[in-house]
């Protein structure tokens, strides 16, 4: 299947033999991982990927060897073998995540007050 997501964490390749990506969508974070013997451009593509990118992914939901209990979705990951970037973004000036709207709180201060 493919998935439309936005990324959330830039990857790396860490110490191991393969990259991770956190994604966050409509069911929370989603990790990804794209293995060091994958395909040239598939790392090219899954390094080259900045905050709030909006991407298609194709791959393998597998179990999670170390499972995460606080995440709802931290029993399984999702096996890359296709990325395509579907829309690049700038990094925004705040992080979006779960418990936020977004906005940084003085702004959210701000707004409502009517200033």
């Amino acid at each position: 299947h493919g998935t439309q997501r936005t990324t959330t964490d830039i990857p790396e390749l860490g110490h191991s033999d393969l990259s991770r990506i956190d994604l966050r969508d409509r069911y929370g974070i989603t990790q990804l991982v794209v293995e060091a013997d994958a395909e040239a451009s598939l790392i090219e593509t899954a390094t080259s990927l900045g905050r709030e990118y909006v991407i298609q992914v194709t791959g393998e939901v597998i179990e999670r060897e170390s499972k995460n209990s606080k995440m709802a979705t931290g029993d399984i990951e999702i096996k890359v073998s296709k990325i395509v970037i579907l829309n690049k973004s700038v990094t925004p000036p705040f992080t979006i995540e779960d418990e936020s709207d977004g906005v940084p709180s003085g702004l959210v201060y701000w707004t409502r007050s009517g200033r």
